[in-house]
């Protein structure tokens, strides 16, 4: 009778491993064919949240501006010639034009 060292792996033992443990490996196939060869892997959905989390910045920037053109819209409306003043510094011919600039400090 030949002697079986303890050491080696057997493909009668890869055989009763993988019968023993089928759900598992079956199961572990399924996972390992969604993360990879599936339409909808994992590189693509990584990339559809980052242009997810984009697109839902852009949109806050927006609503940002949107609501700036509403204001600057209502202040035209309102009184066209003080919009002309400040927002393009317009004068009359007879007028100086002094600009007094603030900084903003900076926060840490």
């Amino acid at each position: 009778m030949p002697k079986k060292s303890s050491g080696s792996f057997s493909f009668q033992k890869l055989i009763s491993l993988i019968l023993r443990h089928r759900i598992l490996l079956i199961i572990a196939a399924f996972f390992v064919y969604l993360f990879f060869f599936d339409e909808y892997n994992l590189k693509t959905r990584i990339k559809v949240s980052q242009s997810h989390s984009r697109l839902t910045s852009q949109k806050e920037n927006y609503k940002k501006l949107i609501e700036e053109a509403k204001q600057d819209k209502a202040d035209l409306e309102s009184n066209y010639e003080k919009f002309a003043r400040e927002k393009y510094r317009m004068s009359r011919e007879d007028e100086d034009i002094f600009i007094i600039e603030t900084k903003k400090r900076e926060e840490k």
